[in-house]
């Protein structure tokens, strides 16, 4: 079959599966890339070793007519980031990957919230694509168990495993998948925003166990935290629960590659972080 992947880098083992099935990529889109916390190189050299250039932006109303016409039978979505027009499901199948259960946590980067707010949600869900983002009707969905240990980079890697063996799955037997999609529980869902800085601030008068939770959450997207005056973005931490006379935030001590600061119940132990510069005034 003929399709069209959306993604970048977390999604290319889905995009590598289905190819290596024998389907037949004949278009790619992906979208600016930070090189800190999402990447798109692996995936754009990938296509372009098939011979297809990729295209790191907005795709089109005419680039889709132009891609139907070119053969394109399915168009699948796995990570990418801006909307997608309208496809006639007459013409060609609409598919995307979203990394939660469906119908809860809706919305872009649903992980850190469903490690915060809602454990049962995690899992991963393929649903028909509609103008309303996250709320077409099921394809395939799979359950992730959550434990005190989880961390965003095991909802991800999972995430990536199962969505690669999904997507090869679905595409096996894609009209009567398609024809059997189950719509979605609407008074069942729940939707939340883009996570923003605030979310990710460590606050040192809350409990030991929150502030880990928060920094499972974001892992190596990294969690904000103000230390004696300065920013520090945190990417991996630890900590233990000890009662203590400290103001919370106070440093307690400065190791060669450990910095220990004191919360409301405990102490964190940061390991990997990096100060920011002072912002401009």
């Amino acid at each position: 079959m003929k399709f069209v992947f959306f993604g970048y880098d977390f999604s290319l083992n889905a995009l590598m599966r289905l190819v290596n099935d024998g389907h037949e990529l004949i278009g790619l889109y992906t979208f600016p890339c930070d090189g800190m916390f999402s990447h798109n190189t692996q995936t754009k050299e990938f296509a372009k070793a098939l011979g297809i250039e990729a295209v790191e932006g907005k795709i089109t109303a005419a680039d889709i007519e132009r891609l139907i016409a070119a053969g394109a039978k399915a168009f699948i979505a796995f990570g990418y980031k801006y909307k997608i027009p309208p496809i006639d499901e007459k013409r060609a199948y609409a598919i995307n990957v979203h990394p939660s259960l469906l119908p809860r946590v809706r919305g872009i980067m649903p992980m850190p919230w469903i490690i915060l707010k809602e454990p049962k949600a995690a899992g991963i869900t393929a649903h028909q694509m509609t103008q309303k983002y996250d709320a077409g009707k099921i394809l395939y969905q799979e359950q992730f168990p959550v434990d005190d240990t989880t961390d965003i980079e095991i909802l991800s890697s999972r995430c990536a495993i199962s969505g690669a063996e999904i997507l090869s799955e679905i595409i096996k037997d894609l009209p009567a998948r398609w024809k059997n999609a189950k719509a979605q529980n609407e008074k069942q869902a729940s939707e939340y925003p883009e996570p923003d800085d605030a979310m990710r601030t460590f606050d040192w008068n809350k409990p030991v166990k929150e502030t880990l939770r928060l920094s499972r959450a974001f892992g190596h997207y990294g969690c904000i935290a103000h230390i004696d005056g300065k920013r520090a973005v945190v990417f991996t931490c630890n900590g233990w629960e000890e009662k203590h006379a400290m103001p919370p935030g106070t440093i307690a001590c400065v190791l060669p590659y450990e910095l220990i600061v004191a919360a409301a119940d405990g102490f964190i132990c940061l390991k990997e972080f990096a100060v920011l510069p002072d912002r401009k005034q």
